[in-house]
């Protein structure tokens, strides 16, 4: 069973966007998600920032698991792909079989950044 959340990570009196470091765009972009241990799921990636994207998966993930995100992309009539890696900072429950994982990214590459960054401008 997934440990969901830390509870010292997070204080449940502080607003949203006090917890945050970088602000967030909404997005709704279909993703491939790898969990180790786990098949290739699909999924959506819902929110992004320069340090992190959030997920709404099917399947829950642990704290601290590295998880690794592709993006289908169609930029400008060319269909590419985003490969993102993200550490689950939490997960939890959203809906009746949907979780919410939040990933802070790690080891992207200069593509990814470039991408991050044209998002969140």
């Amino acid at each position: 069973m997934p440990k969901h959340i830390r509870p010292q990570e997070v204080d449940p009196d502080m607003e949203a966007d006090e917890r945050r470091i970088q602000p967030r765009r909404a997005i709704m972009i279909k993703a491939d998600v790898q969990i180790p241990g786990k098949p290739l799921m699909k999924a959506h990636a819902v929110d992004l920032s320069r340090g992190g994207l959030g997920l709404q998966s099917p399947v829950a993930a642990d704290i601290d698991q590295e998880i690794s995100v592709n993006l289908p992309l169609d930029i400008f009539g060319e269909r590419r792909h985003m490969a993102l890696q993200g550490r689950v900072r939490y997960c939890t429950r959203h809906a009746d079989h949907d979780y919410r994982i939040g990933l802070q990214f790690v080891n992207l590459d200069a593509d990814a950044v470039a991408f991050v960054s044209a998002v969140c401008a």
